[in-house]
């Protein structure tokens, strides 16, 4: 794969995303494909697709009762810069949700300084 390649897959993975990928498609669509365009479309599809990372967190739980999921991946950045801008304006830091999100983080972090520091406060007494 090239320099800005986004991930590495072995055999089997990639086997599993042309499967998923041409599954996708509108029923029929597929029929009318040449291999050389199945090929073409995989391959572009697939390198949207999120390889492995050396960081890799990805967590799922109840809230509400709806399920959330919360993903962080990070690594050596392997994307051109040009992909970088058009992503960084598809999907901009500064909205409302990442604003809410980190505040509650923050209450949460505080909460647990004030108690920790409470109960380090309370034991020093004894």
């Amino acid at each position: 794969m090239g320099k800005n390649a986004p991930f590495q897959m072995d055999g089997g993975q990639q086997a599993g995303l042309n499967d998923s990928l041409l599954a996708a498609l509108p029923e029929g669509i597929t029929d009318n494909l040449t291999e050389e365009q199945r090929d073409a479309l995989v391959k572009t599809l697939g390198k949207r697709a999120w390889g492995s990372h050396p960081l890799n967190i990805r967590l799922s739980f109840p809230f509400f009762g709806n399920r959330y999921y919360l993903a962080m991946v990070g690594g050596k950045e392997r994307r051109s810069p040009k992909r970088v801008e058009e992503e960084r304006k598809r999907h901009p830091v500064s909205t409302a949700a990442n604003l809410l999100f980190g505040m509650g983080v923050t209450t949460i972090l505080v909460f647990a300084a004030i108690i920790t520091m409470i109960l380090q406060s309370a034991m020093s007494e004894y």
